[in-house]
């Protein structure tokens, strides 16, 4: 399934798969590093494969870009939900209001 567009071919920002690539990359190096520390020297010695593990872990978030892209990403699509859902959510209260109502929220 193809992700969803903005309607010119550029997928849309998602923000579970930012979220995504933020928690899961620095979760999995927390452990690794936990487990590295609870071995000591012999934790990046080659007869564990816990350095080999974290090495393999680490590369790619060169590739994938810093954090805080990921994290701007994340802020600046959750904050335009949260305003379509205030939107919304304002064009439903304007059938509600009554007259007296549109009065003191002047």
């Amino acid at each position: 399934m193809a992700p969803p567009t903005r309607g010119h071919g550029t997928p849309r920002p998602c923000s579970s798969g930012c979220a995504e690539k933020i928690a899961t990359p620095q979760t999995v190096g927390r452990i690794l590093d936990t487990a590295i520390q609870t071995h000591g020297a012999s934790g990046l010695s080659p007869d564990f494969p816990l350095a080999y593990a974290f090495a393999q872990i680490r590369t790619p978030r060169f590739a994938d870009g810093p954090d805080e892209v990921h994290l701007n990403a994340l802020g600046r699509t959750e904050l335009r939900r949260q305003a379509e859902l205030r939107a919304e959510h304002c064009r439903g209260l304007a059938y509600v209001r009554r007259p007296i109502d549109a009065a003191i929220h002047r």
